[in-house]
């Protein structure tokens, strides 16, 4: 973070509204004009997992890990090993939110 301007929009995410504005507006923002893509599958796909990524921070994290720095290294706990079948360290944290409140908005 040296070299960051240390602007975190999480700070100004009041309501569950601004965060999937935030998220819509991010990737309008870096989608070319005019551009399509083969299968929307994977666009919702990706907007999906960064509304929930985003959700859980809001709601779940400390005041701190509130920023795209942190979206970054939850998105890294998600890798999978494709020889090991077992749930990734994303996967278990999602397992366990899931267990203890079933309705959260990130799920």
């Amino acid at each position: 973070m040296d070299r960051s301007h240390c602007y975190n929009p999480f700070v100004y995410l009041r309501d569950d509204n601004d965060v999937q504005r935030l998220v819509t507006n991010l990737f309008k923002s870096t989608t070319p004009k005019g551009a399509q893509s083969n299968d929307p599958f994977w666009d919702t796909a990706a907007q999906m997992l960064l509304l929930a990524l985003i959700f859980y921070l809001k709601y779940e994290a400390p005041e701190e890990e509130q920023n795209f720095a942190m979206v970054m290294e939850m998105l890294r706990a998600g890798d999978v090993d494709e020889e090991d079948n077992s749930p990734s360290p994303l996967d278990n944290l999602f397992f366990d939110l899931e267990k203890t409140d079933p309705d959260h908005i990130a799920l």
